[in-house]
């Protein structure tokens, strides 16, 4: 197939899925999904025996990535002098990038870990378009890979200024330095829970986030947001050669709803739509208005219903 999406939904069970397969399956019925699950990876596959275009893969770290990250959690000394020495060695090319990552991978916050797989991921499979998305607070009202184009990284952002963010600031500063919070502090938040591009854009931004996550491995452990600091900066100062296509509320093919007042937006018939009165390909954060998410969700399930009561 020409098109993937990609999520991870490990803990999550099938009524926390659903809404976001369905989705997807309505609006890109010939995308592979593949969505990276735990524990229940055998019930998930069974409950969706129906969409056989969407795919769980186990994610399971082995033994030893997991007494790495305890011990640092409970040694974080121990384990700021373990990440500078994999640091240095990836630095100065004495282990490869493959051998980085699994070092690294124990030792950093999900958020980050989850691009180690991805990059695999990508590297495995020949798709030419991908999506890398959240999924829980993650819904499709029509076909965003129109809007992949050969060389372009397509990403929401949010309708606030880095620097207007405490968090965000925050998580900027701890990441990198003072001089990177600098440049880029009054660019508006480059959301890294929603992006698409072609294969060899993805690829190229998945090794630029993964040196990243090596080269600042000690400052990064166990951290939450790096992953947010690192896209912020590639989108804004970093993927030469890639054009960055950044979806504002209420004009692109994106809502990043988080900071949203919804005043970019105007619902009809329980779809999101942009102040030109265009659907909203992917709608992300619908959750933080519960008003908004309870409509959306009951107009894609009498769709469902009504697909189903057709194909029957």
């Amino acid at each position: 197939m020409r098109k993937a999406i990609v999520t991870f939904g490990v803990g999550y069970d099938y009524h926390q899925i659903k809404p976001f397969v369905a989705s997807c399956t309505k609006q890109v019925p010939d995308a592979n999904i593949y969505i990276y699950s735990g524990k229940n990876t055998l019930e998930l596959r069974a409950r969706f025996l129906d969409f056989p275009n969407v795919k769980f893969i186990p994610y399971q770290e082995n033994m030893v990535a997991k007494v790495i990250g305890k011990v640092s959690m409970n040694l974080p000394l121990l384990a700021r002098v373990y990440a500078t020495i994999i640091t240095g060695l990836y630095t100065i090319r004495l282990i490869n990038k493959a051998t980085a990552s699994r070092l690294a991978a124990p030792l950093v916050q999900f958020m980050v870990k989850r691009f180690f797989a991805l990059q695999q991921l990508v590297e495995e499979q020949p798709h030419e378009q991908w999506m890398f998305t959240d999924l829980r607070d993650v819904l499709l009202q029509a076909n965003p890979f129109v809007y992949v184009k050969e060389n372009n990284l397509v990403t929401g952002i949010e309708p606030k200024r880095i620097q207007e963010c405490a968090i965000n600031s925050s998580w900027l500063l701890k990441t990198y330095n003072k001089k990177m919070y600098e440049a880029i502090r009054n660019q508006p938040i480059a959301c890294a829970g929603v992006m698409l591009g072609s294969h060899e854009v993805m690829q190229h931004y998945l090794r630029a986030i993964t040196d990243d996550s090596i080269s600042n491995l000690a400052k990064i452990m166990g951290m939450l947001g790096a992953d947010q600091a690192i896209h912020n900066k590639l989108v804004y100062t970093g993927l030469t050669g890639v054009e960055k296509q950044v979806e504002k509320n209420g004009e692109g093919c994106i809502a990043t709803l988080h900071y949203s007042s919804l005043d970019e937006f105007y619902l009809k018939d329980g779809v999101l739509k942009n102040r030109y009165g265009k659907e909203v390909a992917v709608v992300h954060q619908y959750d933080r208005h519960p008003a908004l998410a309870k409509e959306m969700l009951s107009v894609l399930e009498n769709k469902l219903q009504f697909d189903l009561a057709k194909a029957s």
